[in-house]
């Protein structure tokens, strides 16, 4: 964005001078040349205008949106309101709290990593037991342990596009909108915390110390592509519920098909425009493994084409039904999808798997299981994703025989060590909801579907008939099955 300016917006309620000072004089000392902001509350005018002379622009905080909500949650509104009003002028933002801050170099002296960037901490959100009673507060005991192995992210410092800000602070003022219970204490780092985990928005990445690749930004020309994998004995009766809950969702995706199709289901599939691929019949058993081969085979084929896609969802079944558009939410990197909030160390099933791989410590086996059903990615990353997987099982084919041991590769190279490309793990319900599996979370049906709160793109089950597939098909007129 040639000629436009980057911002630093913050806000202080109540602040003398020499608590801001730190601030101003290290941010100006970096050689920072873009504006600084401040939206204030009680503070003095002998400050302002100290400020003022600083350079620095300084507003009066518009009055509370919303009653009974502390600073630290209606500053959000504040931001909002600024940039909508100022907003053109700015190709970056940066949201901060000015208090005790100081900056050894230039916030923008390197490209933004993604579209919005959210500062990550050492901590997870279930050992920060403020937050985590926040989160409670919130949105209920079901939620805060759905995510309480994420990483804790700070609500105090958000940078991001001038597009990417108006979109995560959209995001924050409606889920701080409305709330009958007093908004205080940690609640906006509890209501953040949520999107950023639960609500995740369009080009954002979650900034931690040990991810340093900037992924370079595909062509937006490009269109996306779905593939998944079919085995009549498993997924028979779900192939119209599967394309057209997608072709709703994403009329224009690319949707390519592999598996052991008849003459009745290669009419299905040319019906909705989908690319097919006729393989022979899969011994179930083994099926999820063998999918992925077949898999990587497809991406292998799409990376020789002159056309390639933007992102791709991979699925190794059709047993889903689309809400949304799953690339709505699509950012930098390989996303995978947390099956729920059981932890690798409380499923004897998946530790036995990735022990096959690999000797846990107990560090690794904290985490929350990810599922090797559903992977989404830029074209070059997910290949060189199977290439990983695929050298796991070098000289062990024998491995291949055991149900779904592809899932411990999964989990050893997703939480055992650098992959050298970015990966978010995403909580059960925010992207993907494991209806398969079964869950705590709060399912709400009064308005469309709903699962803690958020919207998935996809859910996956084990039938067509539980309430939540019955619903599903309802809103979207696919009765037939």
């Amino acid at each position: 964005m040639d000629g436009l300016k980057n911002l630093v917006l913050g806000a202080c309620t109540a602040l003398p001078m020499h608590r801001l000072d730190p601030f101003i004089a290290s941010l100006r000392g970096t050689g920072f040349a873009g504006d600084v902001c401040l939206l204030v509350e009680d503070v003095a005018a002998e400050t302002i205008r100290e400020l003022r002379s600083r350079g620095v622009i300084v507003e009066r905080a518009a009055p509370l949106a919303q009653p009974r909500m502390a600073a630290k949650a209606s500053r959000f509104f504040a931001y909002l309101n600024f940039l909508l009003r100022h907003g053109d002028a700015y190709a970056n933002v940066l949201l901060l709290d000015p208090t005790g801050v100081t900056f050894q170099a230039d916030p923008f002296a390197a490209p933004l990593s993604a579209d919005i960037v959210y500062a990550a901490t050492p901590n997870r959100i279930g050992d920060t037991p403020v937050v985590h009673s926040a989160v409670v507060q919130a949105y209920g005991e079901a939620l805060a342990h759905n995510i309480r192995d994420c990483i804790l992210s700070n609500a105090d410092a958000t940078s991001a596009t001038r597009a990417g800000m108006l979109r995560y602070l959209a995001a924050m003022t409606h889920q701080l909108a409305g709330r009958t219970v007093p908004i205080t204490g940690a609640m906006d780092q509890a209501i953040h915390n949520y999107v950023v985990h639960m609500h995740p928005l369009r080009g954002a990445w979650l900034q931690g110390a040990s991810q340093t690749l900037v992924a370079p930004e595909p062509a937006s020309s490009a269109t996306d592509a779905v593939l998944a994998f079919y085995v009549r004995q498993r997924d028979a009766g779900w192939l119209h519920l599967f394309l057209g809950s997608l072709r709703c969702a994403s009329p224009s995706v690319a949707v390519h098909c592999i598996g052991d199709f008849d003459q009745d289901e290669l009419a299905i599939l040319a019906r909705y425009n989908c690319a097919a691929y006729v393989i022979p019949a899969t011994e179930l058993a083994v099926a999820e493994n063998i999918a992925h081969f077949y898999l990587s085979q497809l991406l292998d084929q799409m990376s020789a084409a002159e056309a390639q896609p933007d992102q791709v969802l991979l699925i190794d079944n059709m047993r889903a039904v689309f809400p949304r558009d799953p690339f709505g939410a699509k950012t930098i990197g390989l996303s995978v999808f947390c099956e729920g909030p059981a932890r690798i160390a409380d499923s004897g099933y998946n530790r036995a798997r990735l022990e096959l791989f690999s000797t846990p410590n107990e560090q690794l086996l904290r985490n929350p299981v990810v599922s090797s059903m559903v992977l989404r990615g830029r074209l070059p990353i997910l290949r060189e994703f199977y290439r990983r997987i695929f050298l796991e099982l070098v000289g062990r084919a024998e491995l291949l025989k055991v149900h779904k041991v592809v899932q411990g590769v999964v989990n050893k190279l997703c939480y055992g060590g650098e992959l050298g490309f970015p990966m978010t793990a995403y909580p059960n319900g925010a992207e993907v909801y494991f209806d398969i599996l079964g869950s705590d979370l709060a399912v709400d049906t009064r308005h469309g579907v709903r699962i803690g709160g958020a919207v998935p793109s996809v859910v996956l089950a084990g039938h067509t008939e539980t309430p939540l597939m019955l619903k599903l098909r309802i809103d979207l007129n696919l009765g037939e099955t």
